[in-house]
């Protein structure tokens, strides 16, 4: 999920889950994410792998959850 040279915050929040990227910018301009206790002001901010990101204080997990899409079509189709 997160590259070797680092993804953007904005990204890395959306793909737990958590809000869409467009939210999380929003998130990050009113002061409520933070890398390694430092609040952020910009969502050009990239992120790696070891780093330990918190929203709102509550640290949140980096791996991704499975996601599972199931499909359903009527009979003929």
């Amino acid at each position: 999920m997160i590259e070797e040279k680092g993804t953007r915050i904005a990204k890395v929040l959306a793909r737990v889950g958590l809000c869409s990227r467009r939210e999380a910018e929003r998130w990050i301009e009113s002061g409520r994410v933070s890398v390694e206790g430092m609040i952020l002001s910009t969502p050009a901010y990239r992120v790696k792998l070891n780093d330990k990101i918190s929203v709102d204080g509550r640290v949140i997990p980096l791996e991704e959850s499975p996601r599972l899409w199931k499909y359903q079509s009527q009979k003929g189709y």
